[in-house]
């Protein structure tokens, strides 16, 4: 990300996907054969437990966090870009019929080795915070060692692929809006190059920071900051949009 940019990002992400793909493929079908097939782990799992909906949760939410995913996978800066990476606006419509399909299949292929935890480890399940690790326990459980080692390396992959498309927005952000505007109008492509770099760094070791210090934090958590604080920069946005008073 900091030498590369968005290009390093996006084939570091194909490389990614492919070997993350290799591993979840083999976790599926070895889940389903330990329980016995789909049959057996519906008529194995607690009642309800294939439910859409259950309690404090209904319909009125359900609708809600489909219109939030909607509007977050329609703005946010991460997902966007990768669109504006495309040649045309054909293209970038391919890029989210795609994206489309795989999040019908994905789930599916995902989801299902962690429920069939429920059957498969209930003793890990019934302990507090059990869920959570449903999924890496059915990797321990089921993958071979070199599979495991991809199904490792491709959880964190994943993350880093994350935290790299954002620091690339962020980072644009900074270089063209403030730095390339405000700072210096008259500067270079090369400069704001060195400059992008630079704030990529010291964006990379904010974010560290804070990863390890919230844990020595008493009273604050992981939901509070990403949820709960941003909220007070939200409301600038209700004022008129032609005025600089909102900025």
């Amino acid at each position: 990300t900091l030498l590369g940019g968005q290009w390093a990002v996006l084939v570091t992400d194909f490389v990614q996907f492919i070997i993350l793909c290799l591993a979840v493929l083999v976790l599926f079908p070895l889940a389903i054969y330990a329980v016995g097939g789909f049959g057996e782990l519906v008529a194995r799992s607690p009642e309800g437990f294939f439910k859409l909906l259950s309690p404090p949760y209904g319909v009125f939410d359900l609708i809600m966090f489909c219109v939030i995913i909607s509007i977050s996978y329609n703005a946010t800066w991460g997902l966007v870009q990768k669109y504006n990476c495309v040649a045309t606006e054909t293209d970038a419509r391919k890029v989210a019929i795609i994206m489309g399909v795989l999040s019908i299949i994905g789930p599916v292929i995902f989801f299902i080795p962690a429920m069939a935890a429920r059957v498969l480890l209930p003793e890990l399940i019934n302990t507090p915070d059990g869920s959570k690790f449903a999924y890496v326990a059915m990797c321990l459980k089921l993958l071979p060692a070199g599979i495991m080692g991809l199904m490792v390396a491709g959880m964190f992959s994943a993350t880093m692929s994350t935290l790299g498309n954002d620091y690339n927005v962020l980072s644009g952000v900074l270089t063209k809006d403030f730095y390339g505007k405000v700072i210096r109008p008259d500067a270079d492509e090369k400069r704001l190059i060195l400059w992008g770099r630079i704030n990529t760094a010291i964006i990379g070791g904010i974010t560290i920071f804070f990863a390890i210090g919230i844990n020595y934090v008493e009273g604050f958590n992981l939901y509070d900051i990403m949820v709960k604080y941003p909220q007070a920069t939200m409301e600038p946005l209700l004022l008129q949009r032609n005025s600089p008073l909102p900025a």
